[in-house]
C-alpha cells in the first residue's frame, strides 16, 4: 500500500510528536490561546503581548 503524504512548514508530524512551526504542540496547550495558535500557524511566531 502506498501512502501519499505532503510536504509543508506550517506542521511536522512523527509518533508521538506534533509540531506547529516548530513548537511541540503538547507544550503549547494551556499555555497559548486558540487565537495565538492561528497566529502562529499564519504567521510563523507566537504573538507579541501587544497583537
Amino acid at each position: 500500500m502506498s501512502h501519499s503524504t505532503w510536504k509543508s512548514a506550517i506542521a511536522k508530524v512523527k509518533p508521538n510528536e506534533v509540531r506547529l512551526r516548530g513548537y511541540r504542540v503538547d507544550e503549547l496547550m494551556g499555555r497559548i490561546s486558540f487565537g495565538q495558535a492561528v497566529y502562529l500557524a499564519l504567521k510563523g511566531e507566537l504573538p507579541s503581548e501587544n497583537v
